[in-house]
């Protein structure tokens, strides 16, 4: 099953992207330019996968996605094989983008992962 997003602005400067996945895969990435605090929470069902956190500072080309070769895990190699809540350093490291690749995922493998970010309003 393919990677589902919903990306959306859950109040005054706070965003929420869930994704949900049940196969080996990378999500849709979300940006982080204007993020100053991120946290990622992995809930559901593992059945032996695990959630790797990647980071990019690639914009690619075209509708501004960064080159597939670009991604690389955080250097504090933030991961899930069990459900959790982790925080994401992305000011302090200025990661621009964020995206989740799961591995190692069973039959029964269902996920939901949720970021959510404070997005710094004095820069838009």
């Amino acid at each position: 099953m393919a990677t589902t997003k919903v990306d959306t602005a859950i109040g005054a400067g706070v965003r929420r992207c869930v994704w949900t996945t049940t196969a080996n895969e990378s999500t849709a990435p979300i940006h982080l330019a204007d993020m100053y605090v991120c946290a990622v929470q992995v809930t559901g069902t593992f059945d032996g996968a695990t959630v790797t956190l990647e980071v990019s500072n690639n914009f690619g080309t075209g509708a501004g996605a960064p080159h597939a070769d670009a991604w690389r895990p955080l250097a504090s190699s933030i991961t899930f094989s069990a459900a959790g809540l982790k925080y994401v350093p992305t000011r302090e490291c200025g990661y621009q983008w964020l995206r989740c690749t799961t591995s190692g995922a069973g039959a029964g493998t269902s996920l939901t992962i949720t970021s959510i970010g404070r997005v710094d309003r004095r820069r838009n």
